[in-house]
């Protein structure tokens, strides 16, 4: 049997299934999690090895039921609580290996799949997307499809008259009562597809770009009345939900360039053409930006935050050049007042070699230096050019501290001369005064800043010292922003005399 053989090869060589003992591991173990790396035939390789080379269908129904039954007295699980719980990820791998078809009953098949829907309605998915990261694409495959077809109703109506869906109650009775019923749907497969290119592979092999159409088509999301949500009093809410998350999955897809040309040789391409009524450079809530920058897996787009995808021109946006060969005016541009650009960003910082990103954060630092001067003494304050400048070069320095995620990205920002630019903004933004006020003296305003043994070291009771650490750095958005990126740039590593 094709299928056994394949679970059968797959097994590990350590840890013999016991459901006692796995039982007592969720609820009273404070020790490390088993040495197995969950996966597909994981929880079924240590019943094999416990009771021999037999098919999955043969083993002790008692025994998987009363395992189940210790999963589910945790589920519904919130992601906050299962961070504190040392087992979490192993009970969503042994959920997810229930849940799959033809291995075992179809009583624990569907109870499996009735608690991991209830997490995707509640909208609690980061150990589910991560636990399904870790599939074969096969098998990621199939799980989708399945959640798919037991959600069918929700996404096409029609397909309730010839469809059993039996688990769509899991899903529905989860969500919150002010949420679009589709929405933790798509806000899930969004999450899963910013895991890495192959999970977004197996995710359009089973038509989700076909599921996407369909739902753009029966809720009408291309109506100008959404659009103009603003000005039209009659705007649905709901689909103005809607179709922001379905534009962010979209994005999400299109972040992988090597997948550009699935979406760009699909009808949807074509006829998800929308006018583009944001203007370019609208300045929105740096705050928003804040909180939708370089999102990854783990993270939802923020309910209030969902305008920024409200529009997308997917012919256009599937055009874009990929990273590398966008200028650095374009980029920034984007980055400061789109969303166009956040995945593709983010997927070419994860992917790129460290030369690469050297020479882009380079590029950048450059750019900024020549092109984002405060404005001259007389100019308009209020005028549109001095307020875009300005809040680009907030969003600047934002990013920096976004950037500075891993250790690859903080070194290639250092090597592309970080630390000379954030010195140089001191100098030419932050107004006299502040140091002032700080009772520092024109020679010694830029001092006290140095590195040794590749930290740097920010002494407090010198010229930047005083002015990052000290009441400007909490009352002054800019000198927040400057001083939050040396954190970023340097996580525990700055000098114990300077923060």
């Amino acid at each position: 049997m094709p299928t056994v053989d394949r679970v059968l090869s797959s097994s590990p060589a350590s840890s013999v299934f016991s459901a006692p003992s796995r039982a007592n591991t969720y609820e009273t173990s404070s020790g490390s999690s088993s040495s197995t790396v969950p996966g597909p035939g994981a929880l079924s390789g240590k019943a094999i090895k416990a009771l021999g080379r037999v098919t999955i269908r043969g083993i002790d129904r008692l025994v998987m039921t009363r395992q189940l039954s210790v999963i589910a007295h945790y589920f519904p699980l919130p992601d906050e609580k299962a961070v504190c719980m040392k087992h979490a990820e192993e009970m969503y791998a042994d959920a997810l290996e229930f849940s799959r078809q033809g291995l075992y009953r179809e009583h624990i098949n569907r109870r499996a799949l009735r608690l991991l829907l209830g997490q995707i309605g509640m909208g609690e998915t980061q150990y589910l997307v991560r636990a399904l990261s870790r599939w074969d694409r096969l098998e990621l495959r199939l799980f989708v499809a399945e959640i798919l077809i037991q959600l069918a109703p929700l996404w096409n109506p029609c397909l309730s008259k010839v469809l059993s869906s039996p688990l769509l109650s899991a899903y529905s009775s989860r969500f919150k009562s002010d949420d679009v019923s589709l929405c933790p749907l798509l806000l899930f497969i969004s999450k899963l597809i910013r895991t890495k290119a192959s999970v977004c592979r197996a995710v359009l092999d089973v038509g989700l770009l076909d599921v996407l159409m369909l739902v753009r088509s029966l809720n009408n999301l291309n109506t100008t009345v959404i659009l103009s949500a603003v000005v039209s009093p009659g705007a649905s809410p709901d689909r103005k939900r809607l179709l922001s998350v379905s534009n962010a999955v979209l994005h999400d897809i299109l972040a992988y360039p090597e997948l550009r040309s699935v979406v760009q040789n699909h009808p949807i391409c074509s006829t998800w053409v929308m006018p583009r009524v944001r203007a370019s450079a609208e300045i929105v809530p740096l705050t928003s930006r804040e909180r939708t920058l370089l999102l990854t897996s783990e993270q939802d787009i923020p309910d209030d935050e969902s305008n920024l995808y409200l529009v997308l021109d997917l012919p256009r946006v599937a055009a874009l050049p990929p990273i590398p060969e966008v200028t650095a005016e374009a980029l920034i541009h984007s980055l400061a007042f789109s969303v166009e650009f956040d995945q593709s960003f983010r997927v070419f910082l994860v992917r790129s070699q460290y030369e690469e990103k050297v020479a882009l954060f380079d590029n950048m630092f450059q750019h900024m230096v020549n092109h984002s001067s405060s404005p001259a003494p007389f100019s308009t304050p209020s005028s549109e050019d001095t307020l875009r400048t300005r809040y680009r070069l907030l969003f600047f320095l934002h990013l920096i501290k976004a950037v500075a995620w891993s250790p690859s990205n903080r070194a290639a920002l250092l090597d592309a001369g970080v630390i000379d630019f954030l010195v140089h903004i001191v100098r030419r933004e932050v107004p006299e005064s502040y140091f002032a006020i700080l009772g520092v003296d024109q020679e010694a305003r830029y001092s006290g800043a140095y590195y040794a043994n590749d930290h740097v070291i920010i002494e407090k009771e010198r010229g930047l010292g005083l002015l990052l650490n000290g009441p400007l750095a909490k009352t002054s958005r800019l000198v927040g922003l400057i001083s939050a990126a040396f954190e970023a740039l340097f996580p525990g590593d700055i000098s114990p005399a300077a923060v």
